[in-house]
């Protein structure tokens, strides 16, 4: 069950709504980037789903000032939760009907194409001339030479994990197109290093307009009762992608946050994927991520390019 634990309303006037929704679980360290971030890039609403949180995550949100924000509480189980979506899609029907969204996870940025689009806003009237209403991304995992303790609250993402796995055949493979005409990929850094083959597409920007679809698990798909369609017609993707820029190793004490995540075991695939992850590092007590041939440093948006 969602319980509404706090609100906060901004006083001054609101531009165009832009809707945020995210569910975090002992994010402190990260929230406030975060917050700033997305703010920045003009996002005027915040939905904070906390799922058990032990930290002062909560007690942050609830300490910011001029912001639209409302923070649930659940201690329902993210597994059983279709991993966190059944609350998402309650609060999108709540709150977000026929408004424009994000549901992104705290360790991810959204990018635009600044060649292409000037701001958000800019995309928005864009997708508003066009009719679309889904704009699909790349799920790009971002990473630091090796293992690193060392983000600060507050800091840029980027400052802590600027590199990225240049497209290359070897570790990227192309999926069939779904609705439509988006081909999407698999695999990437995580591949490389660990041997996992990830889905490396979302859909985390749309209008919510397309119900009864709801968001599937993991934001991949979309649904309607539990079933996963590739294809509808009320899915009408936006021609230009945009980019999510995916943080998973930003933390500090990696192995341990690992652990926990295995420990809880709330995670897809009986925590599969973290799973992975400790077997490498026992294997070698810490993770390097760079590779002269397939690393790539994130200096300008230039260097994205061929992921929009």
């Amino acid at each position: 069950m969602l319980k509404l634990i706090h609100q906060q309303k901004q006083k001054s006037i609101q531009p165009r709504p832009i809707f945020l929704l995210c569910v975090l679980r002992d994010e402190h360290l990260l929230l406030e980037y975060f917050i700033k971030y997305y703010q920045s890039l003009g996002v005027t609403h915040f939905i904070m789903i906390d799922n058990l949180s032990e930290d002062e995550g909560p007690g942050y949100l609830k300490s910011l000032e001029n912001i639209n924000l409302w923070l649930y509480r659940t201690e329902d189980s993210y597994k059983d939760a279709a991993y966190g979506t059944t609350w998402i899609n309650q609060l999108l029907q709540a709150h977000c009907q026929g408004q424009y969204c994000f549901t992104v996870d705290i360790d991810e940025l959204f990018m635009v194409d600044i060649k292409k689009y000037q701001s958000l806003s800019h995309l928005v009237d864009d997708m508003e001339t066009v009719n679309s209403n889904v704009v699909p991304v790349t799920l790009l995992d971002m990473y630091p030479k090796k293992t690193n303790d060392n983000y600060l609250r507050g800091q840029n993402f980027l400052d802590h994990s600027p590199y990225f796995d240049d497209l290359n055949t070897t570790y990227y493979e192309e999926r069939a197109p779904i609705y439509k005409n988006f081909v999407h990929k698999v695999g990437g850094v995580r591949k490389r290093v660990f041997g996992t083959t990830v889905c490396i597409h979302k859909f985390p920007f749309f209008k919510y307009d397309f119900y009864p679809l709801e968001v599937a698990p993991g934001y991949h798909f979309f649904q309607e009762d539990g079933k996963v369609f590739h294809q509808s017609e009320k899915i009408r993707l936006h021609d230009k992608p945009g980019l999510l820029l995916h943080f998973k190793f930003i933390k500090p004490k990696l192995a341990e946050f690992i652990q926990s995540r295995i420990k809880n075991n709330q995670d897809w695939n009986n925590s599969a994927e973290y799973r992975s992850y400790l077997r490498v590092l026992e294997r070698q007590q810490e993770l390097f991520f760079y590779d002269v041939k397939y690393s790539k440093k994130f200096i300008t948006i230039r260097d994205l390019e061929q992921f929009f």
